[in-house]
């Protein structure tokens, strides 16, 4: 989840945090380490704030990830799943 929406744009630790209101304030903030320290997600710094953004490495899994929601949102139906937009409040 956080990978999409870091393909739409590069989001601060409050955003990601109300797009994705199922995971605790913990698990957000280990995932996100986890996916730093992977290579996959960087931590910009600065103006007294910082945001979550795709590295190259994670820019690589664009196609794999929308790839991946379109096969969701082409048989969502069969297992009877709502899809919301990425870009969705």
């Amino acid at each position: 989840m956080i990978l999409s929406r870091l393909t739409v744009r590069p989001m601060r630790y409050d955003e990601l945090r109300h797009d994705i209101p199922q995971l605790s304030d913990k698990v957000l903030t280990k995932r996100l380490r986890h996916l730093c320290n992977s290579g996959f997600v960087r931590q910009e710094r600065g103006g007294g704030s910082s945001r979550y953004c795709l590295t190259k490495r994670g820019e690589m899994l664009k196609p794999m990830l929308q790839a991946l929601y379109d096969w969701g949102e082409a048989n969502a139906d069969t297992f009877g799943v709502r899809f919301l937009s990425a870009e969705a409040d």
